[in-house]
């Protein structure tokens, strides 16, 4: 009995059991290390450190199923190289998803064969025989894959043609069709997810091909498992406050010649192995003293080395010279890259990832942000771009940004059919599609309002609702045969109008995206770690290197361990809460007693409590299931299992409240023969199957009864769609209301408060109750899509489910970041007054008024009296 009974104890055992944290954040902790000295300044201090281990081999695959070639080939000792993470992570939700990755091959991995293994569990509700997962490289399909995965992470192999990837970037995209196995109404479209496996997904590489030989190919260095870049950067035993701004220093130039979307920068006395990189930086005489660098000759000037990946350890660049002169003139030349090269496909997804840099006055077409053309059989279309405005943009309804959409329907849709497109995941404008024979568009404009985008990366997602009266009777099987509704063309164009640029301060989102107020100072930026312990400096060096990718230029930071005056310059303060002074708390606009009765017991007890206990690995298998279906980011501590269903796990709040009025799908619609040029195509079917109606393109009569069912099941007011408050839009940028966001969930709290004019004098401080929390709430942090969150006067971080609750600024500044020219005061203003809408109103009376009394003063002393 017991027998049979054991697994499924030991499955129950493994759903209940409590999840302090996720896979893989615990690399850093193995080994014991020894205590080494510091000197800041010229105050000398202990790092205690942590205990650190090397990060987990690469993968190694013996055999694999290649469904492009119908085989099963041998891979032995092939490498997995991962995938780097990304803003919207790995899920591909609703009945059409698609996510695209810029990938680096060096010469000798282009040049030989390769394969792309991909990894992948799907929702139950998919229906394997209409549902597919398709993978391209550089926009040629080399691969699909029924999605029938419910119950476990299904992998498969894909051989790359010869000849297809070259040398630099290349474009892989996936592509996933799912289709409902029981519902055919819109709302279950959401219920549709594909979650791709980091762990399992990436190009398989044989040993002597993932090695990168030279600082060009930085890009190409292997990830991390889950798609971070782990990054050792090594200091000697005596480390001084030089040593410390150099490695700051360095970082950031990896990162950003990297491409690094998510380092982990973690510090230590000696290299690591596996995958990462390691870094080193100090004069000869001190660098020989690290371990695995003893062997290094005496340079002849400044040198700037990269020593290739072995067993023993990682890719190694390091920087050194006869003095620390020539130190600094060899950093200086590793600062200047080369250009970027690849395949035109890959040139354009390195330039659109993660989010394409526009300026204001900006016609873009959507296949330069990553979009194809795409013709669709089902209910609900989707399609998203990422795009990324300045760091000073002034969002607010002054302009209009246009979206000029290409494409056709096909005839009968049912009322409720719509073009909804939706900004950060709300709702702003809908189009209908209205033409009962249907209709083929160049250039139909949708105007959306430019107060809706903010300072920093900007999902635009454009959403067609197809319902058809022959949706009713809901025939699954049939979605495999479905005729086509719906055509998206990738010549569809965005247009943004000229833009103001002005910073408000405080604001954390213009920090995270452009480096304000530390990037491009007059005056010297000021790094204050009053406990300079490895765990502090490596959560410094990780923030300071995801600040400067986003802003892509290196930050001139000065460590500090005294408290620098507000007149020095502005300064960003990272420490653990019970290494800081109250009044260092309250320079950053905190409540230090508040903070210590939330953070009492945590911060008394030792970090060792703090460290996850070992799962044993029925636990470790739950929580890697669990992470996967939640689409969790690796690097947050998830404390807690979710045993709720997962089938609408990438449904946010405002997306449920959406689904609740959305109008049921109803219908299948017609087909047409695939040749040619789309557009022409379905404007052939449209014109040949409408009758007489397509002489005159009548729109759809519907009954008074449906118009009045459909209009109030509209998720947004038609009305007032143009009157979406722009004060709400930019606050949503800033933050929420202002509300007490420190309280016991949170585990690292990011502030920000003004102490001068024009920029200087800015205090951001990122804290948390112990130097282990701080290192591992800043990595959860830097996940691209926790990153993407930052914004307001004050950030609390709940690691436990990576989310970011903000408190608004409630006394934000104007700082000058342009030239104060005419035009650009004429959008400021104009900007403001759509934002204070009761001054504007006072503003004009005040105009009418005085216009009214001088025309009075005027009539009365001309003309004749009498």
């Amino acid at each position: 009995m017991t027998k049979f009974l054991s697994p499924f104890l030991l499955a129950a055992g493994a759903l209940l059991w409590p999840l302090p944290g996720s896979a893989g954040q615990d690399y850093l902790q193995a080994s014991p290390m020894t205590h080494l000295s510091a000197v800041a300044d010229d105050v000398t201090g202990t790092i205690i450190r942590r205990p650190a281990a090397a990060f987990p081999a690469p993968l190694k695959i013996s055999v694999i199923a290649s469904e492009a070639t119908g085989s099963v080939g041998k891979a032995e000792d092939a490498i997995l190289r991962h995938l780097p993470n990304n803003a919207q992570g790995l899920r591909l939700a609703g009945e059409i998803g698609t996510s695209e990755w810029p990938v680096y091959l060096t010469k000798a991995q282009a040049e030989h064969p390769l394969k792309f293994q991909l990894g992948f569990l799907s929702a139950v509700s998919d229906l394997p025989e209409a549902s597919r997962l398709s993978v391209q490289i550089n926009d040629q399909t080399i691969g699909d894959i029924s999605i029938d995965a419910p119950h476990k992470v299904k992998t498969i192999a894909f051989d790359v043609p010869a000849d297809l990837m070259k040398p630099g970037f290349n474009s892989l995209r996936i592509v996933a069709q799912q289709r409902h196995r029981a519902d055919c109404s819109l709302s279950a479209t959401y219920e549709l997810w594909t979650q791709i496996d980091a762990t399992q997904t990436g190009f398989l590489l044989q040993p002597s091909d993932i090695s990168v030989t030279a600082l060009g190919d930085l890009p190409a260095l292997p990830p991390g498992a889950q798609g971070a870049m782990p990054i050792r950067a090594v200091l000697p035993v005596a480390t001084n406050s030089a040593s410390i701004n150099r490695m700051l220093q360095l970082a950031q130039i990896v990162a950003i010649q990297g491409r690094f979307e998510q380092p982990l920068v973690d510090v230590a006395d000696s290299l690591a192995s596996g995958n990462g990189v390691n870094l080193a930086i100090a004069p000869h005489d001190e660098i020989v003293k690290l371990h695995g660098l003893e062997a290094l000759p005496v340079p002849d000037g400044p040198e700037l080395g990269f020593l290739a990946a072995t067993a023993q350890r990682r890719a190694t660049i390091f920087v050194t010279g006869r003095d620390q002169d020539e130190t600094d003139r060899a950093l200086e030349r590793m600062a200047h890259s080369g250009v970027a090269q690849g395949t035109a496909q890959g040139l354009r997804a390195a330039q659109a990832f993660p989010g394409y840099k526009v300026e204001g006055g900006t016609r873009l077409k959507l296949r330069d942000l990553g979009v194809i053309s795409q013709e669709f059989s089902g209910r609900l279309f989707r399609s998203s771009i990422n795009i990324v405005m300045p760091p000073d943009f002034y969002p607010a309804d002054y302009a209009k940004v246009a979206l000029e959409l290409s494409g056709a329907y096909a005839p009968g849709l049912a009322p409720g059919a719509q073009i909804v497109v939706s900004i950060n995941d709300k709702i702003v404008v809908g189009s209908p599609l209205a033409k009962v024979a249907g209709e083929v568009f160049k250039g139909r404009q949708i105007d959306l309002p430019l107060g809706m985008l903010r300072p920093g990366l900007n999902k635009v997602e454009i959403d067609a609702h197809l319902p058809m009266a022959a949706d009713a009777t809901c025939d699954p099987l049939a979605a495999s045969t479905a005729k086509k509704r719906f055509l998206f063309l990738e010549d569809t164009e965005i247009v943004i109008p000229p833009i103001g640029r002005v910073a408000m301060s405080p604001n954390l989102a213009i920090t995270a995206t452009g480096g304000f107020p530390y990037a491009n100072s007059k005056l010297v930026s000021h790094l204050y770690v009053p406990g300079p312990d490895p765990d502090t400096i490596g959560a410094a060096a990780t923030l300071i290197a995801r600040m400067a990718l986003s802003t892509g230029t290196t930050i001139d930071f000065r460590i500090s361990i005294k408290p620098p005056s507000v007149s020095d310059g502005s300064t960003l303060v990272v420490a653990a809460a019970s290494t800081l002074q109250p009044a260092a708390l309250a320079m950053a606009g905190l409540d230090p007693d508040a903070i210590a009765k939330i953070w009492k017991t945590r911060m008394a007890r030792p970090d060792d409590v703090e460290k996850s206990p070992a799962l044993s690995k029925y636990e470790a298998l739950t929580q890697e299931r669990i992470a996967l279906q939640r689409n969790f980011p690796a690097e947050c501590r998830m404390r807690t299992p979710r045993t709720k269903a997962t089938v609408s796990a990438s449904v946010s709040p405002a997306t449920a409240r959406k689904l609740a009025a959305l109008p049921e799908a109803r219908g299948l619609p017609e087909n047409a023969v695939r040749t040619g040029n789309l557009s022409d195509q379905w404007g052939q079917s449209i014109n040949g199957s409408g009758g007489w109606f397509s002489w005159f393109s009548w729109p759809a009569l519907p009954s008074a009864s449906a118009v009045r069912e459909s209009w109030a099941a509209r998720p947004y007011d038609w009305a007032t769609g143009w009157v979406t408050s722009a004060k709400d839009a930019v606050l949503s940028g800033m933050g929420t209301a202002s509300v007490n966001v420190v309280d016991d969930n949170a585990g690292l709290l990011v502030a920000q408060k003004n102490h001068g004019d024009a920029g200087e004098g800015i205090w951001t401080i990122v804290t948390a109750p112990t130097p282990l929390a701080l290192r591992e709430g800043v990595a959860c942090l830097v996940d691209p899509r926790v990153w993407s969150q930052l914004g307001g006067e004050v950030a609390a971080l709940d690691t436990s489910e990576a989310k970011i609750i903000l408190a608004a600024a409630q006394d934000a500044r104007f700082i000058t970041t342009q030239p104060l020219s005419f035009s650009n005061l004429r959008l400021i203003a104009a900007g403001w007054f759509s934002l204070n809408r009761a001054v504007y109103v006072a503003v004009i009376l005040a105009m009418a008024l005085l216009l009214a009394s001088v025309t009075l003063l005027f009539v009365k002393n001309v003309g004749r009296r009498t």
